[in-house]
C-alpha cells in the first residue's frame, strides 16, 4: 500500500528533481494520474483485472407518459430499470434504439414524426458494469465466445437470439459504462466478462493498494508522459524512456498476495 504523495516524491527521483515550485507540483500529480490511467488503460498485472458474472433481465413492458411529435425524447410513467444504450425499444409495429436514458425518459437520438402513445417494449441486451476496458466475453460454462464489434449494433440494430457479439459504452444519462449483446436476448441471458477498471482521478494522501511492479509500471508511464508535455526532450531520452515503460511489462511478482503480478510478456 502507498499513497500520491509517496508516488510523487519517487517520481521526482526518477526525474532528478529534488524540489519542484508549486506548477511542478502540479504538473507531477497530473503525471501521477496520467500514468495510473495508462497504466490501467494497458492492461498492466496486478490493477484492476476481474471476472464478473453479468445477466440481462428479458423485456420490459412500459407506458408512455408523453411525447410530442418530431421529438426523440419519450417521457413513461415509470423510470425504466436496467435499460442503457442499444437496448430495442418497441412501440407499436415501430422499434428504436436507445440513445440516452435519464430518469423516466428515453431519448432515440432521431426524431419521431408522431407522437407516440400507449404501451412499449424494452428488449433489455445492456449488463451494466464497472467503469473500465471489457477484454473477454463468453456464454458461462461454454466453448463459446463473444466477438468484440463496433459497428455490430448497426448491422443488427434489432435482430433477437443467441448472443454472439458485444460491444460496449456509456452512459452520460446514468453515468454508467455497459455492455450490449448482440443478438439482443429476449429472455435472461447469463454473461461471463472479464475487464479492467478505470480509477478516479486521486490527489495527496490518497491511498494505492498496488504491488511494487505495478508501482513500477504507472512511475515509468508518468515519467514518460511528464518528459513528453516538458517539451525539451531529445530523441534519445524519448526512446530510452519508451523502452523503460515497455520493461516493466516483463517483471513478475511471485508472490502468495492475490493482487500480485504473475504475467510476462
Amino acid at each position: 500500500m502507498t499513497t500520491v504523495t509517496d508516488l510523487e516524491t519517487r517520481l521526482r527521483h526518477r526525474l532528478g528533481l529534488a524540489k519542484t515550485v508549486s506548477l511542478g507540483d502540479s504538473r507531477i500529480t497530473e503525471a501521477i494520474n496520467s500514468g495510473i490511467a495508462r497504466a490501467y488503460a494497458d492492461g498492466v498485472p496486478g490493477l484492476t483485472s476481474q471476472t464478473l458474472l453479468g445477466r440481462t433481465y428479458g423485456d420490459l413492458a412500459l407506458t408512455v407518459n408523453a411525447h410530442s411529435a418530431g421529438s426523440s425524447e419519450i417521457t413513461f410513467t415509470t423510470t425504466p430499470a436496467y435499460v442503457f444504450p442499444g437496448d430495442i425499444l418497441t412501440i407499436g409495429s415501430n422499434t428504436y434504439l436507445v440513445t440516452d436514458i435519464n430518469g423516466a425518459v428515453i431519448d432515440v437520438g432521431a426524431p419521431i414524426e408522431s407522437a407516440v402513445s400507449g404501451g412499449a417494449t424494452v428488449t433489455r441486451r445492456s449488463i451494466h458494469i464497472p467503469n473500465g476496458t471489457v477484454y473477454y466475453a463468453t456464454l458461462p460454462d461454454s466453448d463459446y465466445h463473444l466477438e468484440p464489434s463496433t459497428r455490430i449494433l448497426a448491422q443488427y440494430p434489432d435482430t433477437t437470439g443467441v448472443p454472439q457479439f458485444y460491444t460496449t459504452g456509456y452512459c452520460e444519462g446514468t453515468q454508467k459504462s455497459y455492455i450490449n449483446l448482440v443478438p439482443a436476448p429476449t429472455e435472461s441471458q447469463l454473461i461471463a466478462i472479464q475487464c479492467h477498471g478505470f480509477k478516479d482521478r486521486i490527489t495527496g494522501s490518497t491511498t494505492i493498494n498496488i504491488p511494487e511492479a505495478a508501482i513500477d509500471a504507472v512511475l515509468e508511464r508518468a515519467r514518460k508522459a511528464f518528459l513528453d508535455w516538458s517539451g525539451n526532450i531529445g530523441s534519445v531520452e524519448a526512446s530510452l524512456a519508451e523502452n523503460s515503460k515497455k520493461d516493466t511489462f516483463n517483471q513478475i511478482r511471485a508472490t502468495g498476495s492475490n493482487r500480485s503480478v504473475r504475467t510476462k510478456q
